[in-house]
């Protein structure tokens, strides 16, 4: 095949976020980036999430959004820009989950999914943050059926997403184990309380 100049596009311009695109160029130039999620409860539910970036500039902050968008996201995470503190890191790694988790959930089945990854959370080395601790003692599922290739399928694939999560907390964001490992356990107990509805449940007077 001949060479064509045209079709040889670089690696970093393949499958980027327009929004990203533009936000990666400045934070290139030196320019440091902090970044928020915005995702206010309206009721039982939220209302749409927003990403805001608040770039240091010699004039001041100046702060840029987009809507919340996986692609747009993970960019920001390779590129090393962190939340301004840890509840919102952790907010945006639950937003993560929701994601990743919605692979393994399509395949397995919800039911069988929520087992096994409530399984796997009671285990060690999770179980021992009293955050998740706390989540786990208001849900009731099922034991996940071990017979068959399913379940080790799907706690495979459970873990793996847990590995790379914490992979990308210490690896691309720099954040020191200790505090990763509080910003996972936060985030997987903020998915657990969504996925299982506990605050709705007590914003109803349902325990």
């Amino acid at each position: 095949m001949s060479s064509n100049r045209f079709f040889d596009v670089p690696e970093e311009e393949k499958e980027v976020h327009p929004t990203a695109r533009a936000w990666l160029s400045r934070i290139r130039e030196g320019q440091k980036a902090t970044f928020t999620l915005w995702r206010k409860r309206d009721g039982l539910i939220f209302k749409p999430a927003k990403i805001y970036l608040a770039f240091d500039t010699p004039r001041g902050q100046e702060i840029q959004h987009d809507d919340w968008d996986v692609d747009l996201n993970e960019a920001l995470v390779r590129a090393g820009v962190r939340a301004g503190d840890v509840p919102n890191e952790a907010h945006r790694l639950t937003m993560m989950f929701r994601f990743w988790f919605s692979k393994p959930e399509e395949r397995f089945g919800p039911g069988f999914f929520e087992a096994v990854l409530v399984e796997i959370l009671r285990e060690p080395p999770l179980s021992g943050q009293e955050v998740i601790a706390g989540v786990l003692r208001r849900i009731h599922v099922d034991q996940p059926n071990r017979d068959g290739y399913g379940y080790g399928d799907c706690k495979d694939a459970i873990e793996q997403i847990l590995r790379s999560a914490a992979r990308s907390l210490v690896q691309d964001l720099k954040y020191p184990q200790p505090q990763a490992e509080v910003i996972l356990a936060e985030a997987l107990a903020r998915y657990l309380d969504e996925r299982f509805h506990i605050t709705e449940r007590q914003m109803l007077g349902w325990g």
